[in-house]
């Protein structure tokens, strides 16, 4: 058997450098010590019996029974972390739960591993168009992960191409359809929400003036096409996501032509559902929205 000398110790350590570790490192460390010190960390562990191994007797030999094992991949492992971080992320533990996200996302940074990363941002979209009442501190902590890892800011900017296609398809059911009434709720809330996620960012200096003027353009437009075809629901659908995006950053882009010609086409709007009285709904919201951005229309 190997036996090491006190004198080998005291060689090692004359003859070699230990390099220290990286600072990811260091905090995943103190992470798990803070976790290991709390009061609800079970010391002891709990050891379960194994179960008998099955044989089969086969002329005389013995055959054990095949076993698979399914391996957890540490990646998955990580990013459940992160999932469960981020479901957990409140105003009130904001500064905590922000450093825990991003220092497991270093992991996959140093991994190099984009497709867990992209995985990632899909998380982030998913959760801020679920918990509507978050949407603002989902935003902050978008912005943060951008300064720590630039390649998310292409993640979002992939995400927020895809946007429109949310309106390809909204559904309208029958409120005596109580189910299928509830869902389509349910999504109409997660487009407004998501919507509004688009607006947070915008603030934060992550979208641009062009991307939310490009996405006013194609909900007008979609709206005038809904109006002339006096779809009622889809035409209240689309425009409370014009709604959101106006009175959220509407003040941020007014000094603009382009800002000019969309409450031109708002007013056109306006003017063709007052002239045919398909929703009283609608001309009230309008009112206010003109109301809310000081926009002439009478």
């Amino acid at each position: 058997m190997l036996v090491y000398k006190v004198s080998d110790f005291i060689n090692i350590e004359k003859n070699n450098t230990i390099n220290e570790l990286n600072k990811a490192s260091i905090d995943i460390i103190n992470a798990i010590s803070k976790k290991v010190g709390a009061p609800t960390y079970r010391k002891t562990p709990v050891f379960r019996k194994k179960k008998q191994e099955q044989e089969t007797i086969i002329n005389g030999q013995i055959f054990k029974k095949t076993k698979f094992i399914n391996k957890i991949d540490e990646d998955e492992i990580n990013l459940d972390k992160i999932r469960e971080s981020l479901n957990k992320l409140t105003r009130k533990n904001y500064n905590q739960i922000s450093k825990e996200i991003i220092m497991n996302i270093k992991h996959f940074i140093y991994s190099k591993n984009k497709i867990i990363l992209i995985s990632i941002g899909k998380s982030i979209f998913d959760i801020s168009s679920v918990n509507k009442f978050w949407v603002k501190i989902y935003a902050e902590l978008f912005n943060e992960l951008i300064k720590s890892f630039p390649v998310m800011k292409e993640i979002c900017i992939k995400n927020f191409d895809s946007y429109m296609n949310l309106f390809n398809n909204i559904e309208v059911v029958d409120e005596k359809n109580y189910d299928n009434f509830c869902k389509v709720n349910k999504t109409n809330e997660k487009r407004r929400s998501l919507t509004d996620f688009y607006t947070k960012l915008f603030t934060y200096d992550i979208l641009s003036r062009k991307n939310m003027f490009s996405i006013l353009f194609e909900l007008i437009k979609k709206m005038k096409y809904e109006t002339k075809h006096k779809n009622v629901e889809i035409m209240e659908e689309i425009f409370e996501n014009i709604n959101i995006i106006l009175s959220n950053i509407g003040k941020n882009i007014e000094n603009s032509e382009k800002y000019t010609f969309i409450c031109e086409e708002i007013i056109e709007i306006y003017n063709l559902i007052d002239s045919t009285g398909i929703s009283k709904k609608l001309i009230f919201k309008l009112s206010d929205l003109f109301e809310e951005l000081d926009i002439e229309y009478e």
